[in-house]
């Protein structure tokens, strides 16, 4: 009979191998949300204690990094960071799309409400600390202390591709919410500042 313990450590690998598979790209980023539907259910199942944010994102960038930096290789640095750049954008925008399709308010406090509820879901709320700084009608801003996805990219000497991947896609992402919105990022981690300022704007 199977035990809940070894039921438990079946699952989280079962959910590793699903979602970090050879050829996906990984992207928690700030926002958190590019886990597959499916596989975003059986994390929400999953015991909250079982498996720690660090633990998996370490995990995932583990795997993916350094494939990320034999293509990088392959195609030349800055034609994959543009590459990269790009399939994040792309990739933000359908899932901002697909999340605040029944939202009929579009003004930045609403972004901000999604964001918000972003980070508080499992396995990304603990991956970042952060304050809102300013929030209403037209301004939606967030100033982060503390990111683990900044702080790893670092530690593997891979600040560019963190960048690429993690941080690029912001204004993209707004903009799928509201097309008369833009991202200003005047302090980023993943570049060396000591901590991120993200500003959400309506025109």
């Amino acid at each position: 009979m199977e035990t809940n313990q070894s039921k438990n450590r079946s699952d989280r690998r079962n959910f590793l191998l699903n979602s970090f598979a050879a050829g996906s790209a990984v992207c928690f980023g700030c926002l958190g949300i590019s886990v597959s539907a499916g596989n975003m259910k059986l994390v929400e199942s999953l015991p909250q204690d079982s498996l720690k944010n660090e633990e998996l994102l370490r995990f995932a960038l583990g795997y993916t990094l350094p494939l990320m930096k034999k293509m990088q290789a392959g195609m030349g640095k800055m034609p994959f960071l543009d590459l990269l750049e790009k399939s994040a954008q792309a990739n933000m925008a359908d899932k901002i799309t697909a999340l605040s399709k029944d939202m009929k308010d579009r003004s930045m406090k609403k972004y901000g409400e999604l964001i918000t509820q972003l980070h508080s879901t499992y396995p990304v709320n603990d991956a970042i600390k952060y304050e809102i700084t300013e929030q209403s009608e037209k301004v939606f801003e967030m100033k982060v202390t503390e990111c683990i996805m900044a702080r790893l990219f670092k530690e593997m000497n891979a600040n560019q591709i963190g960048y690429a991947l993690e941080c690029h896609a912001s204004d993209a992402a707004v903009k799928a919410f509201n097309p008369n919105a833009k991202c200003i990022k005047s302090k980023n981690m993943m570049i060396g500042d000591p901590f991120c300022i993200e500003r959400y704007e309506l025109a």
